[in-house]
């Protein structure tokens, strides 16, 4: 609640949760300075997040609704004009979890199943694994996550991340036959994830 810009509101749950809060700060837009995972580290809590904002692709609901979005709900009003103020709500969803556990992928599941009902949103995941080093394996959900989201088009990415979040073990991932159908595609990917690193599940999960 001390952070600026912020408005105090009577809810408990928020006045009275811990004093240290993890704060994503998009108060400053610029662009990333991060060339590695090493420059990074370096940078100030404000720089990092424009890093992972320049940085982050996005689910729609289809990929043709390529709608303008910002952060914030807002309106545009036309000046000098007698047309009633449109109203636009567009919106971005960063969903922030550990996707290799089981609470991590319902959490996105239920993300997915809001942007398949709405025009107006869409959706970034943040990788926040708790185990770094596993979730850098190649077969783990956060990586074939960052993979999908790097190699596959749009539409395939989405139906292949979707299918990932339903799983309820993880240990079920060993064939991908079932979430990628095309034989051509489904090698390209296999081959493609061995050759990503790990630097921008690292920067995430900071």
């Amino acid at each position: 609640m001390e952070q600026k810009d912020v408005m105090p509101r009577h809810n408990a749950r928020i006045l009275d949760s811990v004093s240290k809060k993890n704060v994503v700060d998009f108060g400053v837009a610029s662009e990333c300075k991060a060339k590695s995972y090493s420059d990074f580290v370096s940078l100030s809590v404000t720089e990092r997040t424009d890093c992972l904002a320049a940085n982050k692709k996005y689910l729609k609901r289809t990929e043709e609704e390529n709608t303008a979005v910002r952060l914030l709900l807002f309106i545009v009003h036309h000046i000098h004009s007698k047309q009633r103020p449109r109203q636009f709500q567009v919106l971005s969803l960063w969903v922030i979890a550990d996707l290799d556990t089981a609470e991590g992928r319902e959490f996105l599941r239920n993300a997915v199943k809001r942007l398949n009902v709405s025009k107006k949103m869409r959706l970034g995941i943040v990788m926040n694994p708790a185990n770094e080093h596993h979730s850098c394996g190649e077969n783990s959900a956060t990586f074939l996550v960052h993979a999908a989201l790097k190699l596959l088009p749009h539409n395939h990415a989405k139906h292949f991340i979707t299918e990932i979040a339903k799983l309820k073990n993880v240990e079920d991932i060993k064939n991908l036959e079932d979430i990628i159908s095309d034989e051509t595609e489904r090698k390209h990917f296999n081959s493609a994830k061995q050759l990503l690193g790990c630097d921008q599940i690292k920067m995430e999960s900071q």
